[in-house]
Order: structure tokens, then C-alpha cells, then sequence
């Protein structure tokens, strides 16, 4: 089969298996309108480009973050700070999975290990980023910004906690595992396992949890944050209130440089960490 036949056989593949997931999570309030409309294509892109193995760690992402969403919704204090609430729109879904579907493109056509692991290294960032945000808030401790320390409001871009760390940690490792055993499967099934799986593994775990990192310090230098009338910081540029739309005071940053240009920048910076991979091939 010619080329372009066989790529347009995958993407339609792709669509059908996006939909499966995407409409349930669309009903479910995972997903909103122009999220929905967004995440079809977009999965069956990273379907046609890294194959099913590409699209089962992307599934791993979304659904691993759509539980956590469920099974701990944002306290009212949190959902006042955040930008966006746990319906991912289709910026959302660009800004998280940009860089990774840019590498899936890549490896559809030069199938290198190199680019399939910067595109799990991206979606490790994303989840390790998803996982901090949705746990980290129920940390004892009060969230610090990364770098100066200052105790902030818990939900505010740049604050961290051990518990968000952990979190962090854990879903990098999660995407690392999913992406590295999956490349792994032929030698688990001959019961071999080669050292350079392990170091991939360990790769992709830590390109997510520096993604995670970077993610934090954009968050607390360059990220838009505003003021309300009563003082209190939030990400959100204006509210809804009975007397309508009411705009908040940019205090820091640009307006434009908001938490999904932090999202994609920092999944962008850890999926260039794949290159290390060259180190361990």
C-alpha cells in the first residue's frame, strides 16, 4: 500500500477510536464542546503518527487525569484561583499535547525510538503537570512558590508541596512506564528485559518531572496573574457575578502569557530532554 492510502487508513482508524473515548468523556463533563471537537482529531493524529502504542499512552494521560479530577474535585477556594476548571477545552488539549504530537509526526516518518520517547517524555510533563495540580492543593503544608518560597494561595501557578512533588513524580513515572513497556513487550514476553528499557524508563520519568519543574518556575515569574477587588490573587483575567462580566487587575505578566503557554513551553522543554536518549540507545 502507497503511502498516503495507508496514512489516511490510520487517521480514519484513529477517529473512530478518539470518538469511542472522546464522547463518553464529552458526556462525562471531562471534555467541553470545542474540547470534544478538538480531542477526535488530535488523538487520531497521534494514532497515525506513533500508532496504537502512541495512542494507548496518550489514553493514559487523559484518563489517569480524568479520574484524579473525579475522584478529588478542586476545593471552591482552588477553583477560585485556577484559570480553567476540569473540563479541558480545546486549548487545553493543543497546549498540553502539542509538542507530543509534533513528535508523533516525526516518528511516523523516520519510526525512530528517539522520537517516540520525546513524545512520551512531552506527555509525561503533561501528566506529571496534571497530577501535581489535582493532588497537590491537599498537601498539609502550605504551598511555596519553587523558587523564592513565599507562601501562596494553594491552586496559584508556581506554588509547589511535598505532596505535589510526589504527585509529580508519580506521573511521570506512570507515562514512563505505560511508554517504555510498551516498546519493551516483545522481550517481556521472551522474559528478557535490556538495561537501556530501564534507563529509557528512568529518561522519560525524569524529563516529566523537570517538565513539571519548568512548569512551576514559568509559572511563578512569567505567568499572568491578576488581583481581585478584594486583594486576593487569581489566575483568571475576569469572573462572572450577578452584575455580569467583572474584569480583574493584571498584576504581573502579559495577559497573553497564561497557563496554557506555560503548558505547552514546559512539555515542549522536556520533550527536548529526549535527545538524551541518544546516550542510552
Amino acid at each position: 500500500m502507497s503511502p498516503v492510502p495507508e496514512l489516511a487508513k490510520d487517521f480514519a482508524f484513529g477517529l473512530v477510536a478518539s470518538a469511542l473515548i472522546a464522547v463518553p468523556a464529552w458526556r462525562k463533563r471531562s471534555l467541553s464542546g470545542s474540547g470534544l471537537a478538538a480531542a477526535i482529531p488530535f488523538g487520531a493524529a497521534v494514532w497515525a503518527g506513533a500508532g496504537w502504542k502512541g495512542f494507548v499512552v496518550l489514553g493514559s494521560f487523559f484518563f489517569s487525569s480524568s479520574i484524579l479530577s473525579k475522584l478529588f474535585p478542586a476545593p471552591a477556594s482552588v477553583e477560585a484561583v485556577v484559570e480553567k476548571g476540569g473540563r479541558r477545552d480545546h486549548v487545553q488539549v493543543i497546549a498540553n499535547g502539542g509538542a507530543a504530537l509534533a513528535f508523533a509526526v516525526l516518528y511516523r516518518f523516520e519510526p525512530r525510538e528517539l522520537w517516540y520517547l520525546g513524545f512520551a517524555c512531552a506527555l509525561a510533563a503533561a501528566t506529571a503537570d496534571t497530577w501535581a495540580s489535582e493532588l497537590g492543593p491537599r498537601s498539609k503544608a502550605p504551598p511555596r512558590m519553587i523558587l523564592s518560597g513565599r507562601s501562596v494561595e494553594a491552586g496559584l501557578s508556581g506554588g509547589v508541596s511535598p505532596l505535589g512533588f510526589a504527585a509529580s513524580l508519580a506521573g511521570a513515572a506512570f507515562i514512563a512506564g505505560a511508554a517504555v513497556g510498551l516498546l519493551a513487550l516483545p522481550e517481556l514476553a521472551r522474559g528478557q528485559l535490556r538495561l537501556s528499557r530501564v534507563l529509557q524508563a528512568l529518561l522519560v520519568t525524569g524529563a516529566g518531572f523537570t517538565g513539571s519543574v519548568i512548569d512551576s518556575i514559568l509559572g511563578e515569574f512569567f505567568q499572568a496573574r491578576y488581583r481581585r477587588g478584594d486583594g486576593s490573587a487569581t489566575e483568571r483575567a475576569s469572573e462572572r457575578r450577578p452584575e455580569g462580566r467583572v474584569a480583574n487587575r493584571l498584576e504581573k505578566g502579559a495577559a497573553w502569557f497564561d497557563n496554557n503557554v506555560v503548558n505547552f513551553l514546559s512539555t515542549l522543554a522536556a520533550s527536548q530532554l529526549a535527545w538524551l536518549a541518544l546516550l542510552v540507545r
